[in-house]
């Protein structure tokens, strides 16, 4: 059965080509940085099986066992921001985004 998926805004679209038979679960310390979280929940697929589209940038890092792995996202380089949300929370040390719109919380 072909899959798809999308990052949360859409720029960048995934087609996984049949099913996947299993997932896996990982604490590593690289995967709860990108989470924000205490582990991530990742399938493993070959490049032949996988379509991707849209603008993404990437990054390479070397594992825990050695492997090297690649980590993609998207492009938002010439996006800007248009509001900082929650700034009541900001840490005080960060300057607000300049032109963004600053909101002290969800509205």
């Amino acid at each position: 059965m072909v899959q798809h998926g999308q990052c949360l805004c859409g720029a960048v679209k995934l087609t996984i080509k049949e099913d996947q038979k299993a997932q896996i679960a990982c604490h590593c310390l690289d995967c709860q940085r990108a989470s924000g979280g205490p582990y991530t929940t990742n399938v493993v697929v070959p490049d032949d099986l996988i379509e991707i589209e849209g603008k993404t940038k990437s990054y390479t890092s070397k594992a825990d066992s050695g492997n090297m792995e690649t980590g993609l996202f998207p492009d938002f380089k010439n996006v800007p921001f248009a509001a900082e949300i929650y700034v009541k929370d900001r840490f005080e040390a960060l300057k607000p985004v300049e032109g963004a719109k600053q909101e002290q919380a969800m509205s």
